[in-house]
């Protein structure tokens, strides 16, 4: 994903949380296991403290889901020490793209990490 398109998706999180420039901003890329796209996952507001967090499809304009972070905690899951690569498709797992999980490989095949950072086998229960 093109930095544009990153910046585009940290200004419409902005809007749709009405949060202002001066706002910090943190973005990843996530990609969609079950569309093969990819969305932007924006945090707004400084690590540790309240703030927001959104789901935005920026080629779309869309800002798919977006919450308060009264918490100011992290909606990752722990890094992998490696290029994380996170990932999303609804699931029993994680029903809300607010909350990707990071792929990892294992030497029993691939996994994906939640946030609580139980490793899971597959991703169940998919809508559809």
């Amino acid at each position: 994903m093109e930095d544009g398109e990153i910046a585009l998706a940290i200004d419409l999180a902005r809007d749709a949380a009405g949060a202002g420039p001066d706002v910090p901003a943190d973005a990843v890329v996530v990609h969609r296991l079950d569309t093969g796209t990819d969305y932007v996952l924006v945090r707004l507001g400084a690590p540790g403290e309240p703030g927001w967090i959104a789901a935005v499809e920026p080629a779309a304009r869309d800002v798919m889901s977006w919450a308060a972070n009264e918490s100011g905690g992290s909606n990752l899951p722990a890094s992998s020490g490696v290029s994380d690569d996170y990932v999303w498709v609804p699931s029993s797992v994680s029903p809300s793209p607010l909350y990707p999980l990071v792929r990892v490989t294992t030497s029993d095949g691939e996994r994906y990490r939640d946030i609580t950072g139980v490793l899971h086998e597959s991703l169940t229960g998919h809508r559809g």
